[in-house]
């Protein structure tokens, strides 16, 4: 009996197809064995990261992190490629994605592209920045472009401001002209640093009167203040000011002290108001009661209540009204509203 050819040769053939890559020109081949047609596959689909960062122009390094790469030192990215930076002489190379990509030394200075030396005067040094400037040394200042020494007098001292003329005088001193002239204190005075044209002050219980200290004449019943204007003293509590010096306040029956010395320095208790020298008794009508205010009567009329010459008498409200926020007056309610002395609907 004849072997029996089987049906699945086809299937098994194409299992066991061998795929040959091949790669030219940056195309990706597959042949099939069995058909020994070449399939063009994806460019990309079998190429690895590492093999596409491995492809970069001379004088470039493959980034540290990431992907691509990124141009030497000394070289940088023009149209792809890693081109040489051209440094002058007395530069050098910089990590800096932009501007020239080169710095020049310290003591030189970038002038159309080249690196000239700084011309460094006498009593001068470079600055501590870039050093592509200079200053002049403590106790010069620059004049053109050199360094003069600064005339400093006697009893003055340097000082590092830029401006001005470099030297201030010490203390007990001010400036006249080019010269430090002591400064004239008077008896029962003292020195002071703030700036002006006496720069002393005096004692305390003592005031300027011109260019001297003249003693404070305290009366009686008076201490001294530290107010700069004014008698320089003020009186004690219970007593006023006047031409003759510290007198004490009368204060009347129903009265008290206040802390208030410029007007008349008492005032009156409650349910009472000054008159003329005198605390009189606020006389306050049926249905009121005091109040706190240093004006008008001293009393006002109980809610329900309005004023009618002395007295407090009961509103008369109409049909439709109610008491208003004040309690002394009425308002109609809504809808009503009010004409003359009674409340319409509108």
């Amino acid at each position: 009996m004849p072997a029996r050819r089987s049906t699945n040769a086809p299937i098994i053939r194409t299992l066991v197809t061998c795929v040959l890559v091949l790669t030219a020109s940056g195309l990706t081949y597959a042949i099939d064995r069995g058909s020994d047609q070449p399939v063009t596959l994806d460019p990309l689909s079998n190429q690895s990261d590492q093999a596409q960062r491995d492809i970069r122009p001379e004088n470039a390094d493959t980034k540290p992190y990431g992907k691509g790469w990124e141009c030497s030192r000394g070289f940088r990215q023009t149209d792809g490629v890693c081109v040489v930076v051209d440094v002058p002489a007395n530069a050098y190379v910089t990590d800096s994605a932009y501007g020239d990509g080169w710095e020049c030394n310290r003591g030189y200075r970038d002038t159309d592209g080249a690196c000239v030396a700084i011309g460094l005067p006498r009593n001068a040094h470079l600055t501590a920045t870039r050093g592509d400037t200079w200053k002049c040394d403590r106790g010069y200042r620059p004049a053109d472009d050199d360094c003069v020494a600064i005339d400093v007098p006697q009893h003055g001292f340097l000082t590092n401001d830029a401006y001005g003329s470099g030297w201030t005088c010490g203390r007990g001193y001010q400036a006249t002209d080019d010269a430090c002239v002591a400064i004239e204190v008077p008896s029962n005075a003292y020195l002071t640093d703030v700036a002006g044209a006496r720069r002393w002050e005096c004692d305390r219980g003592y005031r300027s009167v011109d260019d001297a200290c003249v003693v404070i004449d305290v009366p009686e019943h008076g201490y001294l203040t530290d107010s700069a204007y004014g008698a320089g003293w003020t009186c004690n509590r219970g007593y006023q000011a006047s031409d003759e010096g510290c007198v004490a306040i009368r204060v009347p029956v129903n009265a008290y002290l206040t802390d208030n010395s410029v007007e008349r320095g008492w005032q009156c208790d409650r349910g009472y108001r000054a008159h003329e020298a005198a605390c009189v008794a606020i006389e306050v009508p049926d249905n009121a009661f005091l109040t706190g205010a240093s004006f008008g009567p001293g009393w006002q009329c109980d809610r329900g209540y309005q004023v009618a010459s002395n007295r407090c008498v009961a509103l008369q409200m109409p049909d439709n009204a109610h008491i208003d926020f004040s309690g002394n007056g009425w308002e109609c309610n809504r809808p009503f509203s009010k004409q003359q002395n009674e409340c319409m609907r509108r």
